[in-house]
């Protein structure tokens, strides 16, 4: 404040003193000791209904690396980084799907992806 006042600014102490009160009475940066589910879906845009199944099913500390991957991009671009055969060409969207339908069906020769259709809206 006396370097305000100092400088020609006596007005301005009233705003220093409060940002170095703000400074002082604010969090240390560290590691939280507790963040709960709903904290980190929305801190890492999740929903919160999904992010508290997921602890339930694979424990809080899996749901949470499970937020954060998903909010880096992968490496190489893209999920699936084998190309060639005879795959059809799609996004990877669009292949997780065709990938978790064949999972769930592991003696099936074939999967209809039903929403793949060319066309707009009629």
């Amino acid at each position: 404040m006396e370097l305000c006042r100092a400088a020609g600014e006596p007005h301005a102490t009233g705003m220093v003193n409060a940002v170095l009160r703000k400074l002082a009475a604010a969090q240390r940066p560290g590691v939280r000791i507790h963040e709960s589910a709903a904290a980190f879906a929305e801190r890492l845009g999740h929903p919160r209904w999904l992010v508290e199944r997921w602890a339930a099913a694979y424990g809080r500390d899996a749901a949470l690396r499970i937020c954060e991957a998903d909010q880096k991009e992968s490496g190489d671009g893209g999920m699936f980084t084998e190309s060639g055969g005879d795959m059809p060409q799609m996004d990877d969207g669009s292949r997780l799907v065709a990938e978790l339908a064949a999972a769930a069906m592991p003696g099936a020769k074939r999967v209809w992806d039903c929403c793949a259709a060319p066309g707009g809206r009629r």
